[in-house]
């Protein structure tokens, strides 16, 4: 059986970038950097608040893997462009 998918709510106003996107789906910075191994949460935030909220190309194997394993609906389309608003 699937798990089921997780819904996230950001301001409708605003564009959602891949950054917001990920940080939002996995449940913040805290536990989207502890569950990517990275020592310091500082690292997830400073995706969305420089390089126009990109994460790094390195970080898109690993994201995508976490995604399939929690079931959460993530593509690597997600991970360039973001998602319509």
């Amino acid at each position: 059986m699937a798990a089921p998918k997780k819904v996230i709510t950001l301001d409708p106003a605003q564009p959602i970038t891949p950054a917001k996107l990920v940080i939002a789906l996995f449940g913040g910075t805290y536990p989207l950097a502890s569950k990517l191994g990275i020592i310091s949460h500082t690292t997830v935030m400073k995706w969305g608040r420089t390089n126009g909220g990109l994460i790094p190309s390195h970080q898109h194997r690993p994201l995508l893997e976490l995604a399939e394993k929690e079931g959460v609906e993530l593509t690597a389309r997600d991970l360039i462009f973001g998602r319509p608003n």
